[in-house]
């Protein structure tokens, strides 16, 4: 599985500012929701390629592109000075809905199968990862986010804000006596 993480990140570095955000996060939540939906629909007696497989591809895919494309959305939408902080929240949230989201998931399969380790108790909580999955295939839905991470558009950033940054600071100087 290391092979789709890195083929993925190698892949991203080449479409992520090409491609609107918002279709590689639309992507990303599909491959989330069909990654969820192979492991709840999977019969006890299934081999493990048939549908387990495949199904981790699929959410290593769906996992990096969301990453890629949020973590991107967040640290170009902040002003320089807050990067560190901006990066500090959003890797902060992500460890949060991970966590929340496990113990959810965890919570759901105890809840059904009790102290055995039925197929039932494992379905039930892919089948609420079914549900989250679809909750953000929507919300990717609605949301717009624009092409990240070309030279160019950094480039021209970096001297918008420094011109900015002057122009306030020959602002502020010009009507205060010395």
């Amino acid at each position: 599985m290391w092979l789709t993480g890195l083929l993925t990140n190698f892949v991203a570095s080449f479409i992520l500012h090409r491609v609107s955000g918002t279709i590689l996060l639309i992507i990303a939540q599909c491959g989330i929701l069909a990654a969820a939906l192979l492991q709840a629909l999977q019969p006890q007696g299934m081999i493990y390629w048939a549908m387990t497989f495949p199904s981790l591809p699929l959410m290593i895919v769906g996992a990096e592109f969301s990453y890629l494309v949020c973590s991107l959305f967040v640290l170009e939408s902040v002003h320089k000075a807050h990067l560190s902080v901006a990066a500090g929240v959003f890797s902060s949230l992500m460890s949060l809905g991970s966590a929340i989201g496990a113990a959810a998931s965890s919570s759901i399969r105890q809840h059904v199968s009790g102290q055995e380790k039925s197929m039932a108790g494992f379905h039930a909580a892919y089948w609420f990862g079914v549900g989250m999955a679809g909750v953000a295939v929507l919300l990717s839905l609605t949301l717009r986010v624009d092409k990240r991470g070309t030279r160019e558009e950094r480039i021209r950033k970096e001297r918008e804000e420094a011109q900015g940054e002057m122009v306030v600071d020959a602002e502020s100087r010009t009507g205060v006596p010395l």
